[in-house]
């Protein structure tokens, strides 16, 4: 179970561990472009200290780090795990059609999509907590 950067983490840990039998992912992010771009966004990096940063990731992380950590791109080799993806309509911080796409590239997942619990809340709530527990313990 994982919280948005925890979310984004665990298809990349399953696909090199793949110990759990199912995930469940509560407001993530799709890629590590994204959080890359928002991070450079809030912090109102100028196109020199993004090139810079850009590079540091690469370095860190490998050339091919915008590709290898993009959910709807490496979700497909997860398609025996069976993922629970839940978020909210109104989440300001992570956009809801990160979900819709993760789900539509991950093969047997399911989507809970919750309305007016945003980024926080959706951690806590009976309309996220209930879907996951059920999902957790089977039909």
């Amino acid at each position: 179970i994982g919280h948005s950067f925890g979310g984004f983490c665990i298809p990349f840990a399953l696909s090199r561990f793949p110990l759990a039998k199912q995930a469940i992912m509560l407001a993530t992010p799709i890629s590590l472009q994204w959080l890359f771009d928002r991070f450079c966004n809030i912090i109102h990096a100028t196109p020199k200290v993004r090139k810079h940063m850009e590079c540091e990731v690469r370095q860190l992380l490998g050339e091919d780090c915008w590709q290898s950590f993009d959910i709807t791109l490496q979700a497909n080799r997860l398609s025996g795990i069976p993922a629970l993806i839940v978020h909210d309509e109104s989440d300001i911080g992570v956009p809801v059609d990160h979900a819709r796409n993760i789900n539509a590239s991950w093969p047997g997942s399911q989507l809970v999509l919750t309305k007016g619990l945003g980024h926080q809340r959706v951690l806590r709530h009976p309309d996220s907590v209930e879907p996951a527990i059920e999902f957790v313990l089977g039909d």
